[in-house]
């Protein structure tokens, strides 16, 4: 189980929330009301006024009994979908109560509850603040504009890159999770329908503001009559400025409305109100899967994809982390793995990249560097992490010959400005040392200290430039 400040695992008793249940369903609400309402016709008939004139125990007793079911109903009533799903998760009742457990129990996995929990809390009230007050995003543009033509040439074409086709088997004998890249071609819109539209075969949209390639996937997979879908995401960031950040709604929710009115049927989509990273969104969609192979439902391939630029990345982190039983298929009918000639267990399945999108839409200079950002972090995970597979042989040679043009390109171009010489000359200092004879070194697993520090320097550089850029998209109840 991989742990970390930023993807901290959920545990297992968060599958209470996969069903989309209320909080308060309607006659509950409509059964309080009713017990209000009977309860003032007690406390006003003509036997209780001398209790009321006197102003009674039993009187007062009932009044605050009146009020805290006014208040729970109030309450409950005023709570947006985004809150509603932050009330169902566990770590949610440790918070408000303030109550905190030895970390030996339950495995210490509340831990994780309680940390999520926290980060949804701080998310829903960062949502609120930016919506009340936005950041201005003028002094931003500022000192981003002497860069952004250095972004802009470092970036070109290399979203392509990011969402290639990937294709990785994972088996899961009894000697561990075993990964190997399987050969991966551009198919057509039409052909890749038709490859993917089976049994068994899930598509993951994983949460990052992205509603152009929402509605991207819905309008390529919308006639699928047997593909499913698995919308991921809390919610609260995003990666381009093209689209507003809902406050009141969690990504899951607001993707699966997207999906809906594109068509898509659904009961064929199922939805994780709960991940606010990465590592969460391969560990709440295992669960969802789990469920359904416990149905004995197929569960043979899962396709990856949520935004362009992060798909790549994100294909890796789901090979690493989820962790699934597995079914085979076989001439169209489902059966446990079983064991196979050498004695072990032969539980197998797929998990791609979705290998679509529209380039000529992601422009803006929140698009360029979310993609810099991607190459840069994908290689620090690589470097310093377990979040994704160690071994580098799983990557195409492609990633690693465009992550380094990338960054060199952007140094080379960031030079060309004196001011930005003096104000981030050791960052690009670093860039210029990400070669490909380090990335070599990366590949053999011989990095130097040295190596690993210029690696984190140009990621850290990308991050706090894009971070406080996110902060300037808008906010707002959808």
């Amino acid at each position: 189980m991989i742990t970390s400040a930023t993807h901290s695992p959920l545990i297992d008793s968060a599958n209470l929330s996969r069903k989309e249940q209320p909080v308060t369903s309607q006659n509950k609400a409509a059964a309080e009301t009713t017990f209000i309402k009977k309860m003032d016709y007690v406390s006003n008939s003509a036997s209780t006024s001398k209790m009321r004139k006197h102003d009674s125990p039993v009187e007062r007793k009932i009044m605050r009994i009146k009020e805290r079911i006014a208040r729970c109903t109030l309450k409950t009533a005023e709570k947006n979908p985004k809150e509603l799903a932050m009330a169902r998760h566990p770590g949610t009742r440790f918070l408000a109560n303030g109550k905190t457990l030895h970390h030996s129990v339950n495995g210490g996995k509340h831990l994780a509850d309680n940390q999520t929990a926290k980060v949804m809390q701080k998310l829903v009230n960062a949502g609120y603040a930016l919506q009340a007050q936005p950041k201005a995003v003028a002094p931003l543009m500022n000192e981003l504009q002497p860069m952004e033509a250095a972004f802009n040439i470092a970036a070109r074409g290399k979203l392509d890159v990011l969402t290639q086709p990937v294709a990785l088997h994972i088996n899961t004998g009894d000697n561990g999770k075993v990964i190997s890249l399987k050969t991966a071609g551009k198919l057509t819109g039409q052909e890749w329908l038709s490859e993917n539209d089976k049994p068994g075969t899930f598509l993951v949209l994983n949460g990052k503001n992205d509603e152009t390639y929402v509605a991207h996937v819905a309008k390529l997979a919308g006639s699928a009559k047997h593909l499913q879908f698995i919308t991921s995401g809390f919610g609260g960031h995003g990666t381009t400025d093209r689209h507003h950040i809902a406050v009141n709604k969690t990504e899951a929710g607001r993707f699966k409305e997207i999906l809906v009115g594109n068509g898509i049927a659904a009961e064929k989509i199922h939805t994780d109100h709960f991940s606010t990273n990465s590592g969460q969104n391969s560990i709440n969609v295992a669960d969802i899967l789990n469920d359904m192979i416990r149905e004995n439902k197929p569960c043979n391939k899962i396709i990856i994809a949520g935004t362009p630029a992060a798909v790549f990345r994100q294909t890796y982190t789901y090979a690493q982390q989820l962790n699934i039983p597995a079914f085979g298929e076989n001439d169209g009918e489902e059966k446990i793995a079983s064991p196979g000639p050498t004695g072990e267990r032969d539980n197998h399945y797929v998990i791609e990249s979705f290998p679509f999108a529209d380039s000529g839409q992601y422009t803006t200079t929140a698009d360029n560097l979310a993609v810099l950002r991607e190459f840069s972090t994908t290689l620090n995970y690589m470097a310093t992490t377990t979040f994704l597979p160690a071994d580098k042989n799983l990557y195409p040679d492609s990633f690693f010959h465009h992550a380094v043009n990338s960054i060199q390109t952007t140094a080379q171009q960031l030079e060309k400005e004196a001011g930005n010489v003096a104000r981030y000359g050791d960052s690009i200092a670093a860039m210029k040392d990400v070669t490909m004879e380090m990335v070599g070194r990366l590949r053999n697993d011989t990095l130097t200290e040295s190596d690993i520090s210029n690696i984190k320097k140009v990621d850290t550089f990308f991050r706090n430039l894009f971070n406080p850029l996110e902060l300037t998209f808008t906010r707002r109840n959808l």
